[in-house]
């Protein structure tokens, strides 16, 4: 009895060991009702994109599909995000979503990729490729004009950003220039290199001839420049573009007097939403403009504004 019950054992073993041999020798075969999407940003500091991502993740919840976030590690690294967009692109994705920091750098490998899948870019189109984006002109004009009552011909004006001035960042850039020459300011442009420490250098240097108005184009360098003015006597007046927490909470105690909150939580559900429909071809695969709103300490708790500032609160 006793062979005969380790006879029947060792069939069960042999036939566990064939089972799982071929379990493993057998393809994986994930769910494909699920897309595949590769997201990637600009920056390196992924807390910028806290609004854009809560958008894009509450997308692909709605349409079926999976998000990859791919951070650079240097913001604002054309090459560096041209060598991703050819690692994602052959790496399974169905589409890919990017910020791009430089488009013409971008622009021949979009054109690759385009022709295999679908790419989607954000804030800065790339080509023809399908962008989601607010009108960027009109946001360097519109901070441009609110800040304008406060100044007079020949008052100090700076310009701040983190980047090489092209794409979203140009746009902005030339229309705040016109408004502002318009009215006799011919401000300054100060590009603020990516090390915090070199940023703050530089942004130091400018309370040696404080100027009248700083208008920062970007989240980041409007971030830097608010961390390192709260902290001095008689910061300069300033103003810019985001809508992060720390951007929020310091125009609510005042050190920051306007921004141009745009709708990252749409944009960020629109870029995948694109993307999906693009991949599955229910729609033809088109750019989307995106709304902005001009908004001080005074208006931050209209209900059209805290829409934009605090999409999440319930």
């Amino acid at each position: 009895m006793k062979k005969r019950y380790l006879v029947l054992l060792g069939v069960f073993v042999l036939a566990l060991g064939a089972l799982y041999s071929l379990l493993s020798a057998a393809p994986f075969q994930r769910d494909r009702s699920y897309l595949e999407l590769s997201v990637i940003a600009r920056e390196s500091d992924s807390a910028i994109w806290t609004s854009v991502r809560q958008g894009m993740e509450q997308a692909a919840y709605d349409l079926d599909a999976e998000l990859r976030f791919v951070f650079p590690a240097t913001s604002n690294d054309a090459l560096e995000q041209r060598a991703l967009l050819k690692r994602e692109a052959t790496g399974g994705a169905d589409a890919l979503i990017v910020t791009p920091a430089d488009p013409q750098v971008l622009l021949e490998t979009a054109a690759e990729i385009g022709k295999k899948l679908p790419l989607i870019t954000m804030e800065s189109p790339i080509g023809s490729e399908p962008c989601i984006t607010a009108d960027n002109a009109a946001i360097g004009r519109a901070l441009a004009d609110e800040m304008l009552p406060g100044l007079q011909p020949g008052s100090r004006a700076v310009l701040l950003s983190g980047t090489p001035t092209i794409g979203a960042i140009r746009d902005r850039l030339d229309s705040a220039v016109e408004t502002l020459r318009r009215s006799g300011i011919e401000p300054q442009l100060l590009q603020l290199p990516d090390q915090r420490d070199e940023a703050n250098t530089l942004l130091l240097s400018l309370l040696n001839d404080p100027p009248d108005l700083l208008i920062a184009l970007e989240p980041s360098s409007l971030e830097t420049a608010v961390r390192l003015f709260s902290t001095v006597p008689h910061p300069p007046t300033l103003c810019g573009v985001g809508s992060s927490s720390l951007i929020v909470s310091s125009l609510e105690k005042g050190e920051i007097q306007v921004i141009a909150a745009q709708n990252d939580f749409a944009a960020g559900y629109l870029a995948v939403q694109t993307a999906v429909e693009a991949v599955r071809q229910t729609v033809p695969s088109t750019g989307k403009e995106i709304g902005f709103s001009i908004v001080r300490r005074e208006t931050m708790y209209l209900p059209e504004n805290q829409k934009l500032l605090f999409p999440f609160a319930r």
